[in-house]
């Protein structure tokens, strides 16, 4: 016979009458067959929300609670369950069979949920299944395309060096440092950019000016 785990809330009695009506509904089980194999007083308690009272419907906040460990048949828990149901002294009526919990208990996953949130896989899994939607990618688009705008940019010397060298006149002006050769008619457009960034960089109040013809 399988073992059946009975939580009993009777009505508030005094002590002699709470003990003919535990008597009662022991006697139930034992007449549908159980072998009763342990019973616990859990004290008085609060309940955890007022119950109705069957006979005159008044609210009832306290009570003792029971618990019965008892062998029965299937059949023999259900005709016992319709007789305690209909008791009008029995308040609440909670059965479990032990095969309700069968399963393993779960694991500890107090170690994962102390890390940050960004580190939990719970987290990163959801970010990386969750949708996003048509007005949010917007607004992060405009976001990433204003913060790269905001970036200077460098100045773009290979359109310098795609120019024929005929097309550009170079002209810098300097105060302590001359430079020779500033129209280089001769040589590429690059080696002249390299020529003359050199000493432009090196020198102090100097004009470097680009004239693009």
């Amino acid at each position: 016979m399988p073992l059946y785990e009975l939580t009993l809330i009777p009505k508030p009695f005094a002590k002699k009458e709470l003990v003919d009506v535990m008597a009662r509904f022991a006697n139930v089980l034992l007449d549908k067959g159980a072998v009763i194999a342990r019973i616990e007083s859990l004290g008085h308690r609060d309940l955890p929300f007022a119950r109705m009272q069957k006979s005159t419907g008044a609210r009832i906040r306290h009570s003792n609670y029971f618990l019965f460990r008892s062998y029965l048949t299937n059949h023999g828990m259900s005709e016992a369950q319709k007789v305690l149901k209909n008791d009008r002294d029995l308040l609440f009526l909670g059965i479990v069979h032990d095969n309700d919990h069968t399963d393993p208990p779960e694991t500890c996953t107090l170690e994962e949920h102390l890390k940050v949130p960004a580190h939990r896989q719970a987290v990163v899994d959801l970010r990386n299944s969750q949708k996003i939607g048509h007005f949010p990618r917007q607004r992060i688009f405009k976001r990433i395309e204003k913060e790269f705008k905001a970036v200077p940019k460098a100045y773009p010397w290979e359109l310098i060096r795609s120019v024929a060298v005929k097309d550009i006149s170079i002209a810098i002006a300097c105060k302590d440092v001359k430079l020779e050769n500033a129209t280089a008619g001769l040589l590429d457009a690059s080696a002249t950019v390299d020529a003359t960034i050199a000493p432009v960089a090196k020198t102090n109040n100097l004009l470097f000016i680009l004239f693009f013809m």
